[in-house]
């Protein structure tokens, strides 16, 4: 019995670790999800930025996400006219979701989430067909370098396995 107990012992802290590493890694998943016009039963993600008067934004939006870890291939930092962007590069299969999906939901919105924090912000204002989706970041510029690492280090490790 004395030589059981070590390794339960070790089948628990392994089994622990394992929960660990899946929630961090979970964190750090990238999803698009998009604005929501129904009744029926949807969610509210709150914007991060405040209005001028202080109050948040709450943006009703599907429970299901149009793209997920496997749509994404990596993120970069874009430096476009306006300013500082994340750019998505998509895989084929998340290139035509997306096609489709801004297709028949023009003038909607679109949340880029990185875990449960929304990091982007777009409204379609024309069907996407591109291989790369850019947002700008609703974080400060200065912390977009570390999120687009993190969030490769993530997709990395996603396509790895």
């Amino acid at each position: 019995m004395k030589s059981l107990l070590p390794v339960f012992f070790s089948l628990v802290a392994l089994c622990f670790t394992g929960c660990v590493t899946s929630d961090s890694e979970q964190s750090m998943a990238p999803t698009m999800l998009m604005e929501s016009r129904t009744d029926g039963s949807v969610k509210y993600e709150m914007l991060p930025v405040p209005m001028p008067d202080g109050s948040l934004i709450q943006i009703p939006v599907s429970g299901t996400p149009i793209l997920g870890p496997d749509h994404f291939l990596r993120a970069d930092v874009a430096e476009v006219d306006l300013g500082v962007a994340i750019r998505m590069t998509l895989s084929r299969r998340g290139q035509v979701e997306l096609y489709q999906s801004s297709g028949f939901n023009l003038s909607r919105r679109l949340l880029l989430l990185v875990g449960t924090k929304v990091v982007g912000l777009r409204r379609i204002e024309t069907v996407m067909n591109e291989p790369h989706y850019f947002t700008f970041a609703l974080v400060p510029d200065s912390e977009i370098p570390e999120l687009v690492l993190q969030i490769n280090d993530y997709l990395e490790a996603y396509h790895s396995r």
